[in-house]
C-alpha cells in the first residue's frame, strides 16, 4: 500500500547506541535534500575536497607520515582560507585573489628561498663560501698534564 506523500517532506528517526546519537531521515524531494546538505555540510566536506584535489603525494613505511601531511595539507588550506578572506574584506576582486593552486606554489617558492641567503648556516663552513681569506690562527696545544702519583 503506497501513501501519497507530498514532496517536500521528510521522516527523521533518532537512535542511541553506545551514547552515540544516530539519525535516519528519509526525504520525499531530492532537490531538497541537496540544498539542505550544502547548507549545513560544514567545513569538513569542503576541507576533503581540497585535500583531494590537492594532497601531497608521498609513499612512506613509517605510519607518522601519512597524519603528518595530513596535518599539513590541512594547514596549508586553512592558510589559503584565510588569505582569501583577509584580501577580500580588504576589497580585493575575486579575481585578483589567488587560485588554491597558485597559492600552493607561490608558498613552495618561499619556504624554498627562506634562508638562501642567510649568514648563519649550520654545519663546517664551506671554503668557497669564505669571504675573509685569512686562516684564524690556531691555539697551541699543551701536552698532557702531570698528575701526581697515588702512591704514599
Amino acid at each position: 500500500m503506497k501513501t501519497n506523500v507530498v514532496r517536500g517532506t521528510y521522516n527523521e528517526n533518532v537512535a542511541s547506541h553506545e551514547r552515540q546519537e544516530l539519525s535516519a531521515t528519509s526525504w520525499k524531494d531530492n532537490k531538497q535534500v541537496i540544498k539542505e546538505y550544502n547548507a549545513h555540510m560544514g567545513g569538513v566536506d569542503l576541507m576533503d575536497s581540497f585535500i583531494g584535489r590537492y594532497r601531497i603525494r608521498i609513499k612512506s613505511r613509517k605510519w607518522t607520515t601519512k597524519p603528518f601531511y595530513h596535518l599539513l595539507d590541512m594547514t596549508v588550506i586553512n592558510a589559503w582560507l584565510l588569505y582569501k578572506k583577509v584580501n577580500t574584506v580588504k576589497g580585493k576582486l575575486q579575481k585578483n585573489i589567488m587560485k588554491l593552486a597558485d597559492f600552493i606554489t607561490e608558498l613552495a617558492d618561499t619556504l624554498c628561498r627562506y634562508q638562501s641567503h642567510s649568514k648563519n648556516k649550520r654545519g663546517r663552513p664551506s671554503t668557497n663560501s669564505r669571504q675573509d681569506t685569512t686562516v684564524p690562527s690556531k691555539r697551541p696545544r699543551t701536552g698532557a698534564q702531570v698528575l701526581p702519583s697515588t702512591d704514599n
